[in-house]
């Protein structure tokens, strides 16, 4: 037997080019990723073993371990032969040399391992077939069989081999030839029969059964690796038993045929009969003997026992026995070993790197899968209840641990139960962080309703992580328990604090300080509805005044309407190509997130021309949507100017298509949020975006501002902020979303702090001076988009200066909501920030 470290080498590498979806959320991640920190040795050898592995990957086999994998490792090899060249192993001969002569090299080598086993393999089967039945023969019947049936058999098999990699494939010969030579042998064989043997019916039969059953095993040993070698998967158990009825009715009309060779249509026998009986007999036999060696049988049996042996060694001596696992050796196990998976659990913590090896290994197993589906399902619901008890919220929001996939994205094969405990972990963390109680108690409500919906989802999950963690998901209920307990008594002795500054609001976060935009959501409800009209619509608005917000609270505003925000800001995005591949991802993952839709990905695109596949692909997605309306939300749209600043060309290919998604993609419509107006941007704008429709979105009103500071939500103490504070806030912020929710916070802080219950107009003064240093970057990035005449404008506006100002001024001025009709300025503190600060 070979090694396992030596069969197992290129396994790492090899296993990259297997499909990961067969284990919960890309498994093959999972199992790369190393625990802990390496020690000073692994350190030292770790450099020199990757070279070794890449070169190993880049080497042929020996020809012993050729034949070892083809029979026990099929699947590896075949991925270790696609890395070198050997894309079809079942290729012709005459396909072989049509190729170009550098992509024949591969092949050739190839042809001479499998010629080489050929003519190892072929003559042992054969020489044994021919032993068991001589020694039969000759020990209970009494009749001697020649070395010449061999030889016979031999030179059938050998002689229609060439046809067959002719013409047909070099892999199926290997198999054709070992059929031919066991059945010609066996064929042959029984021609030598005497006549008188019919006499002795019992001992002829039982020869019947013997060649049968040879047949059988034969050829089921050699059918399983052959075809997963040919097609890289495992047959289900329906396909074997299908091929093992028709393997047995082929060996039994051989049967038939010898045994009517055998009597010459002797007078006592009836043709049927002479037939039927060895027909149904060797057909009976062969089926059955190639369908226990196709399940590998009589191996199993073997692996069963040394399995129990290495493992209970080591469960009650102590021995490390993983390594010598059957698992590690023989790849085409399709029945299920015992105490794999507690086997694999053993070793998790002093040997996890040569556990995630047999939970790799496992994948190509059709018999001990769901060992390792367990295994790792436990592993990983262990890791999830630990980092969840040590208030590792972070880990446990990003996936990371020993045997967890780190989250990137939110990949196609995504488990779903991985994906509601990544959310659960970032409602947690964003509780541990949050300054105020009022806060964390929403966080922590998130992550209880989460934690809720979890475990109704797992009880009719049959999934062995959906198992494994459901028993963890009470003890997780507990924890959060205490911690909305700690924060209840904390916020019973202070004023809740609702009020978001700086920060975006969504459905699940901050909806219920989201006032004042109910008639821009019928605007928008208005223009979605008529399909007859395909206009696009542009978010207009100076920043921090709630475009984002109201962007991000649209799913739940338009629940007819499928939204999808991507904003241009937060993607790192350095080429269009990598611009139309993160839309797509936005795309398919938003529509399996709020319909379970199941959209096609976008297809790698070239760099040249990408927007060909890009067209094709909206074409796909406006199909699929059917009567369901998808919105496209860009959020920053003018950074697509800078996206496409090296080619002029490609920019206007996007426009193109823009404008063609808007006029006849019925299903799709944009909506582009921004500070520009378009007739501030380049002529490119107005001629793609026909029909554009701008909705402008400003500050509140102030009945607006009004219930916001002193009714935020349901709930809030009333009279924290009275009428005559609220209406000072007002005054000083001109109603602008992102002040008024600053100035709240603060005032509502500043009573915490000094324990009392309401505020007054001297507190508003007091947390003046905390709004002008939080808002600088705002105040700064407000002058800073002005150009020189602007800033002077709002210069002595602020020291109190009177000046006339020109209409283009003027308007300017007023489009950012900088100055009012009467041109003073809407935002009084902001002329206190330019006294004090610019």
């Amino acid at each position: 037997m070979v090694r396992a470290g030596t069969l197992n080498k290129y396994l790492p590498q090899i296993m990259k080019k297997s499909t990961s979806s067969q284990l919960p959320l890309a498994t093959a991640s999972v199992l790369e990723q190393a625990p802990g920190k390496a020690t000073k040795a692994q350190k030292q050898v770790k450099k020199p073993k990757q070279q070794r592995d890449k070169m190993s990957l880049q080497a042929w086999p020996s020809l012993a371990l050729f034949i070892w994998q083809l029979w026990m490792q099929p699947m590896l090899l075949s991925r270790h032969l696609q890395v070198l060249g050997v894309e079809n192993p079942d290729i012709s001969l005459l396909k072989i040399y049509s190729l170009p002569v550098q992509a024949q090299l591969p092949y050739r080598r190839y042809l001479l391992l499998l010629l080489a086993t050929l003519f190892c393999v072929t003559p042992l089967f054969a020489g044994i077939c021919w032993w068991v039945l001589a020694w039969f023969s000759h020990a209970i019947i009494g009749s001697a069989l020649s070395v010449h049936d061999c030889f016979y058999g031999l030179l059938v098999g050998f002689a229609l081999t060439p046809l067959v990699m002719l013409f047909h494939g070099v892999l199926t010969a290997l198999m054709l030839n070992i059929l031919f030579v066991v059945v010609g042998g066996i064929f042959m064989s029984m021609l030598e029969y005497p006549a008188s043997l019919l006499d002795r019916p019992t001992f002829y039969l039982a020869e019947i059964y013997l060649a049968g059953g040879i047949a059988g095993l034969v050829l089921g040993f050699i059918d399983g690796p052959v075809h997963v070698f040919n097609y890289r998967r495992c047959c289900n158990f329906t396909i074997i038993l299908l091929r093992g009825l028709l393997i047995g009715s082929l060996f039994g009309l051989v049967f038939a045929l010898a045994h009517f060779r055998i009597h010459h249509l002797a007078i006592d026998f009836e043709i049927h009969k002479s037939f039927s009986h060895p027909f149904l007999i060797g057909a009976m036999m062969s089926g059955i003997c190639y369908i226990l060696m196709r399940l590998r049988f009589p191996i199993w049996l073997l692996e069963y026992l040394w399995a129990s042996l290495v493992y209970g060694l080591q469960r009650w001596f102590g021995l490390s026995t993983l390594h010598l696992s059957p698992v590690l050796y023989d790849h085409l196990s399709f029945l299920p070993l015992p105490q794999i998976d507690r086997h694999i659990l053993l070793n998790a913590k002093q040997r996890p790197i040569l556990a995630k090896q047999v939970i790799k290994t496992t994948q190509l197993s059709p018999g001990q899968y769901q060992h390792g589906k367990h295994a790792l399902a436990k592993l990983q619901a262990q890791e999830l209840d630990e980092l969840m008890q040590n208030g590792q919220f972070v880990d446990l929001a990003q996936l990371n641990g020993c045997w967890l996939p780190r989250l990137v994205g939110v990949p196609a094969n995504a488990n779903s139960i991985l994906l509601s405990v990544s959310e659960i972990g970032r409602y947690l963390q964003a509780a541990h962080i949050a300054h105020y109680a009022y806060h964390r108690l929403q966080h922590l409500a998130q992550a209880q309703n989460t934690v809720n919906a979890l475990c109704n989802s797992l009880v009719t999950d049959s999934s062995p992580l959906a198992y494994a963690l459901h028993m963890k998901l009470t003890l997780w209920h507990q924890t959060i328990k205490r911690m909305r307990q700690k924060n209840q008594a904390q916020i019973q002795q202070e004023i809740p604090n609702p009020f978001r500054a700086g920060e975006p609001l969504t459905p699940e976060e901050g909806h219920e300080v989201f006032k004042g935009r109910a008639k821009l959501i019928i605007k928008l409800e208005k223009l979605l509805s008529d399909k007859r009209q395909s206009r696009s619509i542009a978010l207009l608005g100076p920043r921090r005044c709630g475009k984002t917000s109201l962007l991000k609270m649209l799913p739940a505003l338009l629940p007819d309407t499928l939204c999808v925000f991507f904003d241009l800001q937060d993607n790192p995005i350095d080429s269009p190509s990598a611009f139309f591949q993160a839309l797509a991802h936005r795309v398919c993952q938003q529509a399996e997130k709020e319909r379970r839709m199941q959209l096609p990905p976008l297809p790698p695109l070239p760099v040249s021309s990408p927007l060909q596949l890009v067209a094709q692909w909206l074409d796909q997605i406006n199909q699929l949507a059917g009567t369901q309306q998808i919105l496209l939300c860009f959020d920053e749209f003018e950074r697509l100017e800078t996206l496409f600043s090296g080619n002029r060309r490609q920019l206007l290919q996007l426009m193109g298509l823009f404008r063609a998604t808007i006029q006849h993609r019925r299903n799709l419509r944009i909506l582009i949020s921004g500070v520009a107006s378009f007739e501030t941007l380049d002529n490119i704008w107005n001629d793609h975006f026909i029909n554009v429709q701008e909705i402008r979105i400003g500050y509140l009103e102030a009945r607006t501002a009004l219930e916001l500071l002193m009714r935020p939500v349901v709930g809030f103490p009333p009279h924290t902020i009275p009428k005559a504070v609220a209406v000072a806030v007002i005054k000083r912020t001109g109603g602008q979303p992102y002040l008024l929710q600053l100035y709240a916070s603060y005032l509502v802080q500043n009573l915490n702090e000094q324990s009392r219950k309401q505020a007054t107009l001297d507190d508003v003064l007091q947390v003046e001076e905390r709004v002008l240093d939080e808002a600088t970057y705002y105040f700064r990035n407000t002058m800073q988009n002005l150009n020189p005449a602007g800033k002077t404008i709002l210069e002595q506006l602020a020291h109190g200066e009177k000046i006339k100002l020109d209409k283009t001024s003027k308007r300017c001025l007023h489009r950012h909501l900088l100055i009012t009709e009467c041109g003073q300025l809407s935002i009084p503190v902001l002329g206190e920030w330019i006294r004090e600060y610019w």
